[in-house]
């Protein structure tokens, strides 16, 4: 359907900084976009799509996140 999940996990010890190819969101579109902070609390923000080709995301050591739209 419409609906996408992008989900991601690090396992690592340090943070993970990535740049994702999301060619399925259009520029403009926002998302949301759960992760977790330094604390490894959970956040919910939301997330405006600027380039599609590279966004931009940081998975905390031991941590995730998912992007849904």
């Amino acid at each position: 359907g419409d609906r996408w999940y992008v989900v991601g996990v690090n396992a690592q010890k340090e943070p993970l900084k990535l740049n994702l190819n999301l060619p399925m969101w259009k520029k403009g579109e926002t998302v949301s976009y759960y992760l977790d902070d330094k604390k490894c609390q959970p956040q919910l923000e939301e997330l405006k799509i600027k380039n599609p080709a590279e966004v931009k995301v940081v998975l905390q050591p031991d941590g995730g996140i998912i992007l849904v739209k």
